[in-house]
């Protein structure tokens, strides 16, 4: 099985992570309203250095459910 390529299925949607900061400047708001978002519960992924990370478009989901 040496030298055999497998092939590996491909996202279709990539959506990259944005920061507090980057997020807080897309939508318009302040970091400290993203942490208050983040206490409420909006979906996120904290890094192992402590830093939180977002995608956009579960971020704009969960807005829309509430």
């Amino acid at each position: 099985m040496s030298g055999q390529i497998i092939e590996l299925p491909r996202r279709t949607s990539y959506e990259p992570m944005l920061s507090k900061t980057q997020l807080a400047r897309h939508l318009g708001y302040s970091r400290r309203w993203i942490e208050l978002q983040v206490a409420a519960g909006a979906p996120s992924i904290k890094l192992p250095n402590g830093h939180r990370r977002f995608r956009l478009g579960e971020f704009m989901d969960w807005l829309e459910e509430r």
